[in-house]
C-alpha cells in the first residue's frame, strides 16, 4: 500500500474492533448485532478485502488506493469516539478498560509509524 494511507490502518483496525465490542450487548445473541454494530461490519466488510488486494496486487495504479480513505476515516473516527466514550466513564469494568487499551494500542501504533 502506498505510505500516504497505510499509516492510518493501525488506529482503523484497533478501532474497528473497539467500537464493535463497544456496541455489544450482553442480553443479546451473538449473532444478533444493533445499529452501531452493522456499520462497523459495513465498513470492514469495505476495508479488509480491499485492503487484502492492494496488499497482494502489483498491478494496480496508486491512484486507485483512495478506496482505501473512507473505511479508513470512518473506523478511525469510531475508535477514537468508542474508546474517549468508554474510557472518560465512570464504570470500571473489563470492557471498558479493554477499550481504553484498545484506544491506547491504536493511538500509539499510530504515533510510532
Amino acid at each position: 500500500m502506498r505510505r500516504q494511507i497505510s499509516w492510518f490502518l493501525p488506529l482503523a483496525l484497533f478501532g474497528m474492533v473497539a467500537a464493535y465490542l463497544a456496541a455489544y450487548d450482553r442480553k443479546k445473541k451473538w449473532w444478533q448485532t444493533n445499529r452501531k454494530q452493522q456499520d462497523v461490519l459495513y465498513w470492514a466488510g469495505w476495508l479488509i478485502p480491499v485492503g487484502a488486494f492492494f496488499s497482494v496486487a502489483n498491478f494496480f495504479h496508486p491512484y486507485y488506493t483512495i478506496m482505501l480513505a473512507p473505511p479508513l476515516a470512518v473506523l478511525a473516527a469510531l475508535a477514537i469516539t468508542s474508546g474517549l466514550k468508554k474510557a472518560t466513564s465512570k464504570r470500571d469494568d473489563k470492557r471498558a478498560r479493554w477499550l481504553r487499551y484498545l484506544l491506547f494500542m491504536g493511538l500509539g501504533t499510530t504515533a510510532c509509524l
